[in-house]
């Protein structure tokens, strides 16, 4: 699905593409692929480029062409990670200014969105892009505030009971992290470099603003990873404990249990024992027994095994 939203009268949608007009893109079909390299010239190995879910953030040109891709954060799917990444990418040539998005994201309503509220100008293409990263920067950031409130109530249930869904969540989240800490160390590295391949007037205040949330959002998933480390670690000593105290009070339990059970391997021999022949026999075999299990039950808890 392809739309036109024009520069010059506030991102306004406009029905077909003119000059200062940006082509927002998104999960595109063969249709809207043949538009952009038949009608627009734009190169086909950038829309192939962006179609890879696993490309990282980098800048290339071909010819007047020239791309920077970077990477979004979205609501993630499956078991793998409650949050992901996918790439972006921003071709520009002359007044052609393109995104495209295999994806159908909320980040670019919101950009737009706020972009009109707050009447944004874009006077160039890098001007463009970095506004684009400031954007996700802060959806970043908004995630992370969200795994944060999942990290503090998974902490609140294990507290309670350690679970193994529970320590699975924690685990997704670490992956989350990750993704998250790749995909922003692999944007900060273009934002340097987009001066040389977008110079046209380059807005150095609005570089530093973007270096700026970008650190913070890195040093803030730094926080969180040490945090989450330290919890699993913390969890997986407690389960290791508990695994121990298990199998010490069944080692307890085994103790005890051996010893009237020797005892009637004793007796139950067919060979002279001195009692065989007492009425009195089994009755003294089993107090005997109790008595040397009580005293083996008294010996464990002065241990403290049971």
């Amino acid at each position: 699905m392809k739309r036109f939203l024009s520069y010059d009268r506030g991102l306004a949608e406009t029905a077909v593409w003119e000059p200062r007009c940006w082509v927002n893109v998104e999960c595109p079909d063969a249709a809207d692929l043949a538009f952009l390299e038949n009608e627009l010239g734009v190169p086909r190995d950038f829309l192939d480029d962006t179609s890879d879910v696993d490309e990282r953030p980098r800048l290339d040109s071909d010819g007047d062409w020239r791309m920077a891709i970077i990477r979004i954060p979205i609501p993630g799917t499956g078991d793998i990670s409650p949050y992901s990444t996918i790439p972006l990418s921003i071709i520009a040539s002359g007044d052609i200014t393109i995104t495209l998005c295999y994806r159908k994201t909320d980040f670019i309503e919101d950009f737009i969105d706020h972009s009109c509220r707050r009447n944004v100008k874009f006077p160039n293409v890098s001007a463009f892009i970095l506004r684009l990263i400031y954007s996700s920067t802060s959806w970043y950031l908004r995630y992370l505030k969200e795994m944060t409130d999942e990290v503090t109530l998974s902490e609140r249930s294990l507290r309670r009971n350690i679970s193994n869904a529970e320590l699975r969540r924690l685990l997704c989240l670490q992956n989350a992290l990750v993704f998250f800490n790749t995909s922003l160390q692999g944007n900060d590295s273009i934002i340097g470099k987009i001066r040389h391949v977008f110079p046209d007037n380059f807005d150095n205040d609005l570089l530093e603003d973007v270096e700026i949330e970008i650190r913070q959002a890195l040093g803030t998933i730094a926080i969180y990873t040490d945090i989450l480390e330290a919890t699993m670690d913390t969890y997986s000593s407690l389960i290791s404990n508990n695994t121990n105290d298990v199998m010490k009070r069944m080692t307890a339990i085994t103790i005890v249990l051996m010893i009237p059970t020797l005892i009637a391997s004793f007796y139950g021999m067919n060979v002279p024992l001195g009692v065989e022949n007492s009425r009195y026999a089994f009755p003294i075999i089993i107090l005997v027994a109790i008595a040397l299990s009580a005293a083996c039950v008294l010996l464990l808890k002065r241990i403290r095994w049971l």
